[in-house]
């Protein structure tokens, strides 16, 4: 893994910049004025379709957050207490649950990297070690909720819940669009082509076992919005059909953010490989749709870096006419 500094990003009251540096550059990296925190609520659960109902310990962990640097945990942990409280309290009672609140602690750490990795390893230590003492097993000692902290969802993904709790582990995942662009030449010449691909950065997006089914018209309805349609308004059109749109991984998961740059590293290989044109862009899943100020497009290799660029690969404008 190399360093990655990445874009900038308004919200109501922060401007988000994503900075990932890899855990052996982390100590060298120059002073970030974001981190990047994690909440845990543990609670205590009373199963009431049970005939005993018995009570058992749950953790619940949020997505990854980017937080100003100078952010106070104090303040951080009343905020998800009180959002846990009001959606993450009723959530339970639809699948006839009575959950109680013992503690919330939000945990920061200068990377994403960081953050990711200490999250994956407190979430496995609570899967292996609470209810030890159960009569048996458990179910979803270990689950994940949204913390909701650029507002709402709807505005970006409205086919999606606005909180989420769910059993599955964390699944980073990237998407890549394989796209043709065209562009208009002045001078009434033909119009340039250009085939490039759209690659996004590892994200996590949590919903419902029967959103995730429309998981991909989510996404694509996400990219129209936030890179399509910006492009469009600067004369370049984008175009591309379902099955140009394919996401990693195909059918498992990657538990880790830095097992899904691994991944998307490779194919970022493969695209330099055949000398595509690749553009980087974000899926962030909460706060205003800002266009192009949301997902960020950016030319990242094999072109000067416009986002708007054509380079004619197979087409060349037509001759003038005499």
């Amino acid at each position: 893994m190399k360093n990655l500094s990445l874009i900038k990003r308004s919200a109501p009251a922060l401007c988000l910049v994503l900075f990932f540096v890899a855990p052996a550059a982390a100590q060298s990296a120059p002073a970030a004025k974001f981190i990047y925190g994690w909440a845990r609520v543990l609670t205590t659960a009373l199963d009431l379709d049970n005939k005993v109902n018995q009570q058992f310990t749950r953790s619940y962990y949020s997505n990854i957050v980017a937080l100003p640097a100078n952010a106070n945990p104090a303040t951080l942990e009343g905020q998800v207490s009180a959002l846990f409280n009001q959606l993450g309290v009723a959530e339970a009672m639809k699948v006839n649950e009575r959950l109680q609140v013992k503690n919330v602690m939000v945990k920061t750490f200068p990377t994403l990297v960081e953050a990711d990795n200490a999250r994956y390893a407190m979430a496995t230590q609570d899967r292996e070690s609470l209810n030890t003492n159960a009569d048996r097993e458990v179910a979803l000692p270990v689950s994940y909720f949204t913390w909701i902290n650029y507002g709402s969802r709807r505005d970006l993904f409205p086919g999606i819940s606005e909180f989420v709790t769910t059993g599955y582990d964390p699944q980073w995942e990237f998407v890549v669009f394989e796209v043709r662009a065209e562009k208009q030449t002045g001078g009434g010449g033909e119009p340039l082509h250009e085939t490039r691909y759209y690659v996004s950065y590892p994200y996590e997006l949590f919903m419902t076992g029967r959103e995730s089914i429309y998981k991909k018209k989510h996404v694509d309805s996400y990219f129209t919005k936030t890179t399509v349609e910006p492009a469009a308004q600067r004369g370049l059109k984008l175009d591309y059909y379902d099955s140009d749109v394919e996401f990693f991984p195909g059918s498992l998961s990657y538990k880790t953010f830095a097992e899904a740059w691994a991944a998307r590293a490779e194919k970022v290989d493969v695209i330099k490989g055949n000398e595509y044109p690749q553009y980087d862009f974000l899926v962030i899943s909460n706060g205003p749709n800002r266009g192009e100020g949301t997902s960020f497009p950016f030319c990242a290799s094999g072109c000067t870096g416009e986002r708007a660029r054509i380079t004619t690969l197979e087409m060349k404008p037509a001759p003038k006419k005499p």
